[in-house]
């Protein structure tokens, strides 16, 4: 439901360029989060955990404007 503000190109967009071809599900994010804020995370500290497929660290066919 949060992208569907966004046109069709733009979503496809963001599919193509994600290594798993899909936009997360907000159970997926929502998971991360609960990890943090539980005990499991208690000696991570000073960090940034990007949820996004790889998407951050792969080559982007084509460059961000």
């Amino acid at each position: 439901p949060m992208t569907d503000v966004l046109a069709l190109s733009w979503q496809e967009s963001l599919k193509e360029r994600n290594p798993l071809g899909r936009m997360a599900d907000a159970e997926e994010v929502a998971a991360v989060i609960c990890w943090l804020a539980g005990p499991e995370s208690s000696y991570v500290t000073g960090t940034i955990v990007n949820v996004d497929c790889g998407e951050s660290a792969a080559v982007l066919k084509e460059p961000v404007a």
